[in-house]
Order: C-alpha cells, then sequence, then structure tokens
C-alpha cells in the first residue's frame, strides 16, 4: 500500500469511527434538565443564583438578557449529562485494531477489516 492509499484508508476509518461514535452517543444521551420559573425562583431565594455584580453598577437596560445578570446561570441550563466512555469502549478497540493493521499488515486484510467494522452494529 502506498503512501496515497495508506492516508485515503485512514480518514475512512476516522470517518467511520467518528460517526459509529455519534451514533453512540446520540443513542445513550441523557435529556437536558429542565429549570423551570419555580426552580429558578428557589434558587435566587436560596441564593445558588450568583447576582453579576458588573450589571448593577453600570444599570440595567432592557435589552440586558437575564443570563448575563447571574454569573452561574449556566450551572443551572440545558446540563447534558455526558455518555459514559464504557460504551465507546469496544467500538473504540476495533477501530484501534484495525487502525493497526493499516499501519502494519496486509492492505488487503485491513480493508476487509475496515468494510466489516462499518457493517458491523454497536
Amino acid at each position: 500500500m502506498n503512501k496515497t492509499q495508506l492516508e485515503y484508508a485512514v480518514r475512512r476509518l476516522d470517518q467511520i469511527y467518528s460517526d459509529k461514535a455519534t451514533v453512540i452517543r446520540e443513542r445513550n444521551k441523557k435529556a437536558k434538565r429542565a429549570f423551570d420559573g419555580r426552580a429558578f425562583k428557589r434558587a435566587v431565594k436560596t441564593g445558588k443564583l450568583i447576582l453579576n455584580s458588573n450589571y448593577f453598577e453600570q444599570g440595567i437596560d432592557r435589552y440586558t438578557t437575564v443570563n448575563r445578570l447571574f454569573d452561574n446561570l449556566e450551572d443551572f441550563l440545558d446540563k447534558e449529562e455526558p455518555v459514559s466512555k464504557s460504551l465507546y469502549a469496544p467500538v473504540e478497540k476495533e477501530y484501534t485494531a484495525i487502525r493497526d493493521q493499516l499501519y502494519l499488515g496486509d492492505a488487503k486484510e485491513a480493508l476487509a477489516l475496515i468494510e466489516a467494522f462499518a457493517a458491523k452494529r454497536f
């Protein structure tokens, strides 16, 4: 396998791996936490939301958005729980084995492994 063929095979393998990782992530991601009006009110009352003092010194106008009034509002909004790395382990193991075969082994065998990896469902 010449250099161009190797680069192509590696790019193809990387794309397949990326696609499979995306499928795993989308299939296993957890819903974002809701932060409704009651929870917002409770967080302000209990002091969990920290007011950004810069805005109160400069003044607030009608274009000031709520998320700029609080330093840590992002901690309460749109939190997406990360997917466990153990779910990626089988894909990563096979990806690494095929990559090793590409660089160290037979080209035909590596191509057959890429085709099997592309067809395999995790």
